[in-house]
């Protein structure tokens, strides 16, 4: 069963590009070995990530993820089965929220505020890496 989890955290510190990079060459490696697709967006010392793949193998990496050191209050926004993969090309897409235009930054931040959002967050997500792309 196809399976997602999309979920905002803190950074424990503002990260550099470099450690970006690796952070983004790990986890694009990792996920491609899992089978996971996804997109991870940095703004401001802040993740919003969803991640896609095989239900049993999504919850692993989330649990995996939830641990993880380098940042804290990690809120699951939406988690559950899903038709298709909205990122079945992407192991680990990335959008640097520096590089959005300022509407979509502040859209972005709003979702930082909430602890519940509409379900189709897969679409706005992938509109904006859409878009980031284009520039």
């Amino acid at each position: 069963m196809l399976y997602s989890i999309t979920y905002v955290s803190a950074a424990v510190r503002l990260f550099q590009r470099g450690e970006l990079a690796d952070l983004l060459e790990h986890g694009a490696s990792n996920n491609r070995r899992r089978g996971i697709t996804g997109l991870l967006l940095y703004i401001d010392g802040n993740f919003i990530q969803l991640i896609e793949g095989e239900k049993d193998v999504v919850s692993d990496l989330f649990e995996q993820i939830r641990l993880d050191p380098r940042h804290r209050t990690v809120i699951t926004l939406t988690r559950g089965r899903i038709e298709q993969r909205h990122f079945a090309n992407v192991s680990m897409g990335f959008i640097d929220g520096r590089r959005l235009p300022p509407s979509d930054r502040r859209a972005m931040l709003s979702l930082l505020d909430q602890t519940s959002i509409h379900p189709d967050v897969g679409k706005m997500l992938f509109q904006s890496f859409a878009n980031t792309m284009a520039l």
